[in-house]
């Protein structure tokens, strides 16, 4: 008699209060779930975006060495013909509009800015690069590893300072305007046009 009732609440506790209290567990632990994945997605995300921007600026470094200083054609695979001396360049390619614009998103990863000179090399990045607080610096704990949308909210905890700090390695690294802008609004400051 007392074996059939081992068996019998064996038998319930499989069929029953396992899977009610497995739902009851889902349901309370779910929002941590929910963040545990997002912070795991996110960081790859980030890895792969710092890797991919290195990776792109390898390239870059690459070809301006293999083109030489001076020359006048456009790298290979750019989409742009050869440059001549003396013609006048097109004009350049518009796309289509968006279908997702108005919608809010997160910001995409964006490419190392091209330099502000002509001379083909990279002298304004690197000196905008050496002029900026190191990411350790920043009184955002893991800042390079953070999206955009992560970053915008942290902001307005910051002293002038900070958000100094914060403006010029932005404007050195990824130069995301969300988070350039918002860095304006609270230092109160026009926007710089980008």
């Amino acid at each position: 008699m007392a074996e059939s009732d081992q068996q019998r609440d064996k038998l319930l506790d499989l069929v029953l209060y396992a899977p009610v209290g497995l739902a009851l567990t889902v349901l309370e632990d779910l929002p941590k779930l929910a963040e545990k994945g997002r912070e795991r997605v996110e960081g790859q995300v980030s890895t792969a975006r710092v890797l991919g921007r290195f990776a792109l600026q390898m390239a870059r470094q690459q070809l301006a060495s293999r083109r030489g200083p001076g020359s006048g054609s456009a790298p290979a695979g750019s989409g742009q013909p050869p440059s001549t001396p003396g013609a006048t360049p097109p004009p350049p390619a518009r796309s289509a509009p968006d279908p997702s614009a108005g919608r809010p998103t997160a910001e995409p990863p964006t490419a190392p800015r091209a330099s502000a000179t002509t001379s083909g090399d990279d002298t304004v990045d690197e000196d905008l690069r050496e002029a900026a607080p190191r990411e350790e610096d920043l009184a955002i704990p893991g800042y390079e590893s953070l999206s955009a949308s992560q970053v915008v909210p942290r902001l307005a905890g910051l002293t002038p300072e900070q958000l100094e700090a914060v403006r010029r390695y932005e404007l050195a690294h990824r130069h995301r305007r969300t988070v350039l802008g918002r860095i304006e609004q609270l230092a109160g400051r026009p926007a710089e046009e980008s």
